[in-house]
């Protein structure tokens, strides 16, 4: 799979328990990425964090199955590197996965990691990643639970140096007051994997960050 190693500007969150089980979470995968217009700059990051193993592991191998001629980078939620992630050559660490240090990786391997302050920003850019996702700025979309706000988002990136993705309830409507408070890019669940047309969902979020 090639990388490049632009911050992404939209970062496509395909979870698997959102998408309702594993064919339906393969077909949005496809969907998504091919609905992203040539050489932008975005993700992809597989999360099955739901299922126990050897389950999750089947799931991400058919997932990358699926991927295998995607040039969009790939990353794998999870707290280590493992032969999906390693597959993948990108790892997305939760919060409290975060390496209390650098970890050794291939060349070309990527990290990124959620965060929810400027603390845990702070630590995730020593482990090693590249950008981090801030959540939820808005209600969620995906699961139950409430935005921090637009100057929660601002004050973050203004704390730190690492590049930081705005999620949750991020939509077409909200990217605008994201790019204004300083993010990156936006990452995505339910904006384009509970959307009635994915494909139209991920042209028009892309428009808006081009």
């Amino acid at each position: 799979m090639a990388l490049g190693r632009a911050t992404p500007r939209l970062y496509l969150i395909a979870d698997h328990e959102y998408c309702g089980g594993t064919e339906r979470w393969l077909d949005l995968i496809g969907l998504a990425v091919e609905a992203l217009p040539d050489r932008f700059p975005a993700a992809l990051q597989l999360r099955a964090k739901q299922l126990g193993e050897p389950d999750r592991a089947a799931a991400l191998e058919a997932a990358l199955d699926r991927l295998s001629n995607c040039t969009t980078p790939v990353f794998v939620n999870g707290p280590e590197i493992d032969g999906a992630s390693a597959q993948a050559r990108g790892i997305h660490w939760p919060e409290n996965a975060i390496p209390t240090r650098p970890q050794p990786v291939p060349v070309g391997f990527r990290r990124a990691a959620s965060v929810h302050s400027a603390e845990a920003a702070r630590h995730a850019s020593v482990a090693g990643a590249e950008f981090g996702v801030f959540a939820p700025v808005f209600d969620p979309g995906s699961k139950p639970g409430s935005g921090r706000g637009i100057e929660a988002l601002r004050e973050l990136v203004g704390a730190v140096n690492l590049p930081m993705l705005a999620l949750g309830g991020v939509g077409v409507a909200q990217v605008a007051a994201c790019l204004q408070a300083g993010a990156a890019g936006v990452a995505v669940v339910s904006a384009v994997f509970g959307a009635d047309d994915p494909t139209a969902a991920v042209r028009e979020i892309a428009d808006m960050l081009a």
